[in-house]
Formats: C-alpha cells, sequence, structure tokens
C-alpha cells in the first residue's frame, strides 16, 4: 500500500467528522523524535518492558506506510485507527512473528514513572477472530497515581498481506459501561 493509499483508507475508517485527524506518514514521522524523547524519560519497571514499551510506542517509519485518523469525542473516549503499507519485509516479519505469537513478551504487567506521574498497567490478550491472515486483540488496564482509569484501552490489529491494520478504543468512565469496540 503507498503511502496516499494508507492515508484514503485510514481517513475512511475515521470517517468526515470535526473531531477527526488524519496523520499521514510524513506527519508522523515529524513526531517520532518527541515520541521517542518522552519514552527515553520515563522509568519502566520491569527493564526488560522498556523495549516493549518504546517498540509499541516509536515505530521506525523507514520502509513503511502509515496513516492514522485519531478521534477523540466530548467525552474523553478517543479511537484511532492505524494503516500500514510495509515495503520492508523484515519489519513486516517481525510486527507478524509478535501477532501471531500471541505474546505480551512478559510485560503483561508493568509500571512507569515520568515527571513525578506513577502509572502501572495490565495488559491481556483478548479472544478475536477477523478475515485478516493474523489478528490479536489486547485490553490494558490502567492505574495512575494509584487511581485506576475507568474502561482502559482495546486494540485489535490485523495483518493482509503487506499491510497491518490497527484499530485501538479508549474508553472514558461515561462509556465503561459498555465497552464494544466499533469498528
Amino acid at each position: 500500500m503507498s503511502a496516499e493509499q494508507a492515508a484514503a483508507v485510514a481517513k475512511t475508517l475515521g470517517g468526515e467528522g470535526e473531531n477527526v485527524q488524519v496523520l499521514d506518514s510524513e506527519a508522523l514521522s515529524g513526531s517520532l523524535e518527541s515520541a521517542k524523547g518522552l519514552i527515553d524519560q520515563m522509568e519502566i519497571k520491569p527493564e526488560k518492558c522498556a523495549e516493549y514499551v518504546s517498540q509499541q510506542g516509536t515505530q521506525d517509519l523507514e520502509g513503511i506506510n502509515m496513516a492514522v485518523a485519531i478521534e477523540v469525542n466530548a467525552t474523553g473516549e478517543s479511537n484511532s485507527y492505524s494503516v500500514a503499507g510495509y515495503e520492508d519485509a523484515s519489519k513486516l516479519d517481525t510486527v507478524k512473528k509478535m501477532i501471531d505469537a500471541k505474546d505480551l513478551q512478559g510485560c503483561d504487567e508493568f509500571a512507569m514513572s515520568v515527571a513525578g506521574q506513577e502509572v502501572s498497567a495490565s495488559a491481556q490478550i483478548l479472544e478475536a477472530d477477523s478475515d485478516a491472515d493474523s489478528t490479536i486483540a489486547t485490553h490494558t488496564a490502567v492505574v495512575m497515581n494509584g487511581t485506576e482509569v475507568p474502561g482502559g484501552s482495546y486494540q485489535i490489529q490485523g495483518v493482509v498481506g503487506e499491510n497491518v491494520v490497527s484499530v485501538s478504543q479508549t474508553i472514558t468512565a461515561e462509556q465503561s459501561g459498555s465497552s464494544q469496540m466499533r469498528v
């Protein structure tokens, strides 16, 4: 999938709402350094999870045509739709292995500290079925400074050929009673 195709698919998934922002490969590459800097400032325990967190949060986009549509509702609920076309087969193989293994690499529970904020997270793999070649779904619950953040975050990711589509939904307290992901 080309960069233009990835952006078009992300825009279609995100919809035409006024609260939707689409970021293409160029815009995402520009924000990559600041995201890496933020992760570098974090103290992550257990230490082995630092690599896992950085892989999830700051992907090297060389050889990847990617776009993301982000929608934030007035209630604070957010949905993101990520579409990536892989020109770099080794990076695609890494993603496929992670999805097929359905393994959180021992990081189903970890803690982070940054700028005085203490965050702990627990993740679990959910049952998921799709028409994709490979699929994984996860739910992450977060506790910030000792207080549970209601709802949590849900993500489903699928590989179709040389493309990866990921849909994430963050639920707020107002939505926590109905946690169905809209796709």
